[in-house]
């Protein structure tokens, strides 16, 4: 029983435990979570777990022990995102036109797809595991500072966009980036993306109203067409393929 391990110590498990790793990592470098983020997780992880141990325990010391597992436990874990996530950010700014955190963009066109035009929302959403929607918004960014070269992407990848919204503040959302909708004039380089943004299942069987979800993505992509200047992180994610 257990996990099956081949040659060079590897098995199903640890193979799905690095591709979690993955692709989180990349999520952490798509909305720029930096190494100093890790303490303050850190630090409200300590506070939840005594919370809850407090009067569960049979003693004071008792409590801190099963705490002081739980942060020994975090910090393995934190360090190898950290690594993995050095490693990522390195790689995506040595792309060519990469940069690190986030970049200023235009929104040049903003439109709603319906079922019947979906083609690549579907494509985007079944990408991004959420499966059923074959409906959503797609746009057309570019660059705010004229035609600067962007990086080419592949199948699969994603951009953080982060909106400042007023009266609310910064919100983030990863939209697909439509592979096939890249364009540009210079050289055959790409000067403009088209990201798409999948429509979320309205409701769940039998509710009475919209999904939280749905209406925060509805919400997100009136805003971000209606916003002139947006963030935009540089493309990470892709299917990720098992080379033997």
């Amino acid at each position: 029983g257990g996990d099956s391990v081949g040659r060079g110590g590897r098995g199903p498990i640890r193979d799905a435990v690095e591709k979690g790793v993955e692709r989180i990592c990349q999520k952490h470098v798509s909305r720029n979570v930096q190494p100093a983020h890790y303490a303050f997780i850190r630090e409200g992880l300590g506070e939840g777990l005594r919370a809850v141990l407090a009067g569960g325990a049979r003693s004071e010391s008792e409590a801190e022990e099963v705490v002081a597992a739980w942060l020994a436990a975090f910090d393995v874990l934190a360090r190898r995102f950290m690594a993995k996530e050095r490693v990522i950010r390195a790689e995506s700014e040595a792309r060519s036109g990469g940069w690190r955190g986030f970049r200023a963009f235009r929104v040049l066109e903003a439109e709603e797809l319906t079922d019947a035009r979906g083609t690549a929302t579907a494509a985007a959403a079944a990408a991004a595991g959420k499966g059923g929607a074959g409906a959503g918004w797609a746009f057309v960014i570019a660059p705010e500072r004229g035609a600067q070269v962007l990086p080419r992407v592949t199948a699969g990848e994603y951009v953080c966009v982060r909106l400042r919204v007023p009266r609310m503040g910064v919100v983030h959302k990863n939209l697909m980036i439509d592979a096939g909708g890249a364009s540009g004039s210079r050289g055959g380089a790409e000067l403009k993306w088209r990201v798409v943004l999948p429509r979320m299942e309205q409701r769940a069987a039998g509710a009475e109203h919209p999904s939280t979800a749905a209406l925060c993505t509805s919400f997100f992509a009136q805003e971000m067409a209606q916003l002139g200047t947006i963030a935009v992180s540089m493309p990470l994610g892709g299917f990720l393929l098992k080379l033997r």
